[in-house]
C-alpha cells in the first residue's frame, strides 16, 4: 500500500510500483511503501520524489493592518525546485533584514515558509513589499501591502442558499472600525447596490460584516467591500462571486424590481419588432380561394370569349333564316 506526504495521505494504490501520470510539480514530495503479510511487523521504505518546477508563491494576507509602535508580520510562501532565492524588496531595492527593527524568519519543509517582521513599525514603513522569488527555471513575485486603514481579509462564500443569501466578510483593523460599505450586482451590470452594514466586533482587532440579501433573484453575482477608520477608506476588496436564490412572491427587493422592469421592456420591444399576424392557415386559404369582390377588374381575355359566342349564336341564326 501507498502513501504520500508526512502525514501519510492514503493513496488506495497496492502493489510494488507506483505509477504518476501527467506529473506535476504538485506531485512532489515524500512517498512510502507498506508491505504487511500478517507476519510479525508490517515493513516499509520512503522515497522522495523531486519534481523540477519554477517558483510557486503564495501570501497568506495581501494586506496587513498594524499601527505605528506595533510590529507586523508579512508572510510568504515559496515551493520550487531547485531550490529558489527568496528576497523581499520595496521600490524596487533588496530590504536590508540585518537591520535592528527588521528581521527574516525562514522555514524549510516541503516548501519555504519565509517571513518578514518589521517591530515597533513606523510611518515610513507603511507601503507595498515585494516577495521575490527565483531558480533557474523562472522566477515570480507577489505584492504585500502594511496599511493603517482596515485589511479585508476573507470573503466566505455563502453555502448554497435555499432561502436567503448571507454575505460575510472578514476585516482586520488596530484602530476602531466606524463604517463598512459593502456593494453588490448582477454578474454583467455596470451599477452597484450600495448597502452600509452594521459595524460589528468579534475579536480586539477582527470585524465580521454580515448582511442579508432577502428575496433576490436567481442567478450570479458579485460583491465587494471597504471599511473605514481614523485613518480613512481602506482600498476596495477583490470581486467575488456568488449565487442567487428564487426570489419570493411579492418581493420589493430593489434588484428583484429592476430585473422585472428590464425583462418587461425587452418583451414590449420584442412585440413591437413583430410583423403583423397574418392569420390562420384556414383564413389565409379562405382568403386565397375566395372570389373578387363585384366591381373588381375582371381578366379581359374572359370578355374576349364571351363577345366571340354572342357572334356565334348571331351568324348561326342568319344562316338558318336564309
Amino acid at each position: 500500500m501507498w502513501y504520500k506526504g508526512r502525514e501519510g495521505e492514503r493513496l488506495g494504490i497496492k502493489g510494488p510500483t507506483l505509477t504518476i501520470p501527467n506529473l506535476t510539480f504538485k506531485n512532489g514530495g515524500l512517498y512510502r511503501c507498506l508491505a504487511d503479510n500478517k507476519v510479525g511487523k508490517a515493513a516499509h521504505a520512503h522515497v522522495e520524489v523531486f519534481v523540477e518546477h519554477k517558483p510557486v508563491v503564495s501570501i497568506e494576507k495581501y494586506m496587513v493592518n498594524t499601527a505605528t509602535e506595533n510590529d507586523a508580520e508579512l508572510k510568504c510562501i515559496v515551493k520550487a525546485y531547485p531550490v529558489p532565492e527568496v528576497l523581499w524588496q520595496r521600490n524596487g531595492k533588496n530590504i536590508d533584514v540585518h537591520t535592528p527593527r527588521v528581521k527574516l524568519h525562514s522555514k524549510k519543509n516541503e516548501y519555504i515558509e519565509n517571513i518578514l517582521v518589521i517591530t515597533s513599525v513606523q510611518e515610513e514603513d507603511f507601503g507595498q513589499y515585494t516577495c521575490y522569488a527565483k531558480n533557474s527555471l523562472g522566477k515570480v513575485e507577489k505584492v504585500v501591502s502594511l496599511v493603517k486603514t482596515p485589511a479585508i481579509q476573507e470573503f466566505v462564500k455563502p453555502e448554497k442558499p435555499h432561502k436567503d443569501v448571507v454575505l460575510t466578510w472578514k476585516v482586520e483593523s488596530k484602530a476602531p472600525v466606524s463604517k463598512h460599505e459593502l456593494q453588490y450586482r448582477r454578474r454583467g451590470e455596470s451599477e452597484w447596490q450600495n448597502i452600509e452594514p452594521e459595524v460589528t466586533k468579534e475579536d480586539e482587532h477582527k470585524y465580521v460584516v454580515k448582511y442579508t440579501l432577502k428575496g433576490l433573484d436567481a442567478g450570479s453575482y458579485e460583491t465587494r467591500l471597504r471599511s473605514k477608520n481614523e485613518h480613512g477608506w481602506s482600498d476596495y476588496s477583490p470581486v467575488m462571486p456568488f449565487e442567487g436564490v428564487l426570489a419570493k412572491h411579492g418581493s420589493t427587493h430593489k434588484s428583484h424590481k429592476k430585473h422585472h422592469h428590464k425583462e418587461k421592456d425587452q418583451k414590449d420591444l420584442r412585440e413591437k419588432q413583430l410583423p403583423p399576424p397574418q392569420g390562420t392557415p384556414a383564413q389565409q386559404q379562405e382568403f386565397e380561394q375566395s372570389p373578387p369582390p363585384v366591381g373588381a377588374s375582371q381578366n379581359g381575355s374572359e370578355v374576349s370569349r364571351l363577345s366571340a359566342i354572342l357572334l356565334s349564336i348571331s351568324l348561326l341564326f342568319l344562316f338558318r333564316m336564309q
